[in-house]
């Protein structure tokens, strides 16, 4: 009976606050909506400026064709139509390519997701090792090694860190390509979007899939360590700081009193319970390195989410700007919304807190 009423209490928590944050969701998605809209049409210059120059066409012409992207309009009935479109899925048409954003975005995503989930992967295994390493060795060579390691990868500007890889990895040395996600040589059918699958997908001997993988292997490297090191050196520091606290714990001196090996009382007592801040930290970064690797897709020329929307910018093309900046805040405001339940749902201390 206890669990029962238990088990309904916990499902009407967690109801309550899904709705709340809904709420939260649906008001930042509407501020990042107005924001989106209307800040590009602060910068200088239009679409049709861009498209047809300053003295390509007539009055005539130019008015004609912003009447038929829609520019002739008031911008509040600008918005009200983005914003209509929006709600029903239809976030419009790219005005230099006249295909849907949606689609264009779907696309793009997948080359950045597998970027960004690489990245992340690299950066939280590494970065759990080197936090556990600098909690066990506290005070020691190791721990200030480890720690200066973070701060380091932590302080480097990301520009400057990925020309310096291409300056040293792909120009004195040779070893790594400098730009793109496989090598012109192969022509890779793009099914699951991600190429290191899509190179096993091919209808090819074995040895030109495995050719394929290694190229589009190699394109990856560079990035995927430049767009790691920051979130490298957060996971480190966290882990370090999570794990030293819950060393200090009771329950942990109880293991190690009953004769339980070092690794025991660390992986199973103590590292289970100090991971559990590390997950929230890592999902949320999830969301922002899929979202936010717009200086490494410049600098490595890798057609994602970042280099479509710079180039939209460039080209004020208003609907691919509000629309991929509108569906950028959804992943990761979704993403947040995940982090948290799970948050909850693992941590007794925040089902608690949420009980008090």
């Amino acid at each position: 009976m206890v669990r029962i009423h238990f088990t309904e209490w916990s499902c009407n928590l967690i109801l309550r606050a899904v709705s709340r944050r809904l709420l939260e969701i649906g008001l930042t998605l509407l501020g990042v909506s107005l924001v989106a809209f209307f800040l590009i049409r602060m910068v200088p210059g239009d679409p049709v400026t861009l498209m047809i120059g300053e003295r390509g066409a007539s009055p005539e012409a130019i008015a004609e064709l912003k009447a038929r992207l829609g520019l002739d309009r008031s911008l509040l009935e600008q918005y009200g139509l983005f914003a209509a479109g929006a709600v029903r899925g239809d976030l419009g048409v790219s005005i230099l390519s006249g295909r849907p954003v949606a689609g264009e975005f779907l696309e793009r995503f997948a080359a950045t997701s597998e970027l960004g989930v690489l990245a992340l992967m690299l950066a939280t295994i590494v970065g759990v090792g080197l936090g556990i390493v600098a909690a066990l060795t506290r005070g020691r060579w190791l721990d200030r090694i480890s720690m200066s390691l973070a701060v380091t990868f932590y302080s480097m500007p990301i520009f400057w860190w990925g020309l310096m890889a291409i300056v040293l990895f792909s120009v004195k040395l040779a070893w790594l390509p400098v730009s793109g996600r496989i090598a012109v040589d192969y022509d890779v059918p793009l099914k699951s979007g991600w190429l290191l699958i899509d190179c096993w997908m091919m209808e090819a001997a074995l040895s030109e899939r495995v050719a394929a993988f290694w190229s589009a292997l190699r394109h990856l490297t560079l990035p995927v360590i430049v767009l790691a090191t920051v979130p490298l050196a957060v996971i480190a520091r966290m882990t370090r700081s999570s794990l030293l606290e819950v060393i200090g714990e009771d329950y942990v001196r109880t293991a190690r009193a009953k004769g339980l090996s070092p690794l025991r009382v660390i992986g199973l007592h103590a590292l289970r319970n100090a991971l559990i801040p590390v997950v929230t930290v890592v999902g949320l970064m999830l969301g922002t390195i899929l979202t936010g690797a717009i200086l490494t897709e410049t600098i490595f020329s890798w057609p994602g989410l970042g280099r479509w929307l710079v180039s939209a910018v460039q080209s004020r093309d208003y609907p691919v700007i509000q629309g991929g900046v509108l569906l950028v805040a959804v992943i990761v405001v979704t993403t947040s919304l995940v982090v948290d339940l799970l948050s909850f749902w693992i941590s007794p201390r925040l089902r608690d807190r949420g009980r008090s």
